[in-house]
């Protein structure tokens, strides 16, 4: 699992010096991002969705940002399932031949 959220952090990260940040802040930012977040999904009592939403903005940058990766055909969720998916079979494809 620390994969997924290291590729996370590849792309934002990739994406925020694509935008010109200075490669070093840009770093920073997405490290204190995923820190502050799973520091607020430990210590809180809400659920990772109801964090989300409480924290974008009606008509904000962030929430302009989500709408594709929230699209249920072609979203973060959809690629996520795909992914699980294909793990799941690897798995079963392992156990088969031990």
């Amino acid at each position: 699992s620390p994969a997924y959220f290291a590729l996370l952090a590849e792309v934002m990260q990739s994406q925020a010096t694509e935008l010109r940040m200075n490669p070093h802040q840009a770093k920073k930012l997405v490290e204190q991002t995923l820190s502050g977040t799973a520091s607020l999904i430990q210590h809180s009592d809400l659920t990772a969705e109801t964090l989300r939403k409480k924290v974008c903005s009606p008509g904000g940058v962030t929430l302009e940002v989500l709408k594709p990766l929230l699209d249920e055909k072609t979203g973060l969720q959809s690629l996520l399932k795909q992914g699980f998916q294909k793990g799941l079979q690897r798995v079963q494809e392992l156990s088969a031949n031990s």
